[in-house]
């Protein structure tokens, strides 16, 4: 075997991790978002302790493409496919993390009895999960412009989000008892907008790829 062949064979293993790793996270993503619409507790505590896994992942990731930096040598585009794994693999940590606010948020909900439907969190739930796969793919066929319609998806999430933000916090004066797990509440829909955020990164990072330029995809006014 060669040395492009070699690279080839390396860059094929890396995708594969990344995959990987972008179904834990999906699956966390799921689990968490149903665990926080319902009040599971017990849902929630699953996501938590799997959260170390997806660690795992990313640090093994890290690890292999910094030989694969230092043994093949990537150049161009190979390069430019290296380090948007890094930092793709980076932004689908931090999602795992936010699942984790979420899992967090449920069990504190669930503590306390708090009497407000979340009901629509599990249509936020699965609309982020659908744009996280989706961005994945346009990743692996490098497609910058799927990378840039999936962001007009995320900007429409995020709008939902906001909108039941405002819902919860407006249940702080009739339940002043529950400041604090109301509070834990609004947190658990901030990291829904903070996954969206984390999955527009990768959009940016797909037409990096793909261009070799730096964008920042923002909504429009």
């Amino acid at each position: 075997m060669n040395g492009r062949q070699l690279l080839d064979q390396e860059m094929r293993n890396l995708q594969q991790q990344l995959a990987e790793m972008g179904l834990l996270v999906n699956e966390a993503i799921l689990k968490a978002g149903k665990a926080f619409a319902t009040k599971d507790a017990d849902a929630a505590n699953e996501v938590i302790r799997n959260d170390e896994v997806i660690n795992e992942k990313e640090q093994q990731l890290e690890q292999h493409i910094i030989e694969v930096i230092a043994l093949q040598q990537p150049v161009t585009l190979d390069l430019r496919r290296v380090i948007t794994m890094i930092k793709i693999s980076a932004d689908l940590e931090r999602m795992g993390d936010h699942a984790v606010v979420l899992a967090k948020a449920a069990r504190s909900a669930e503590k306390h009895d708090i009497d407000i439907s979340l009901k629509e969190c599990e249509k936020i739930t699965q609309l982020l999960s659908e744009t996280l796969t989706e961005t994945l793919e346009a990743y692996g066929e490098m497609n910058e412009e799927k990378a840039k319609k999936i962001a007009l998806k995320i900007f429409s999430i995020n709008q939902l989000s906001h909108q039941l933000g405002k819902q919860i916090l407006s249940n702080i004066v009739p339940y002043p008892e529950h400041v604090k797990p109301i509070s834990k509440l609004f947190n658990g829909i901030k990291s829904f907008e903070r996954i969206g955020a984390y999955t527009l990164n990768i959009c940016e990072w797909v037409i990096y790829l793909k261009t070799g330029t730096m964008v920042e995809l923002e909504e429009e006014e």
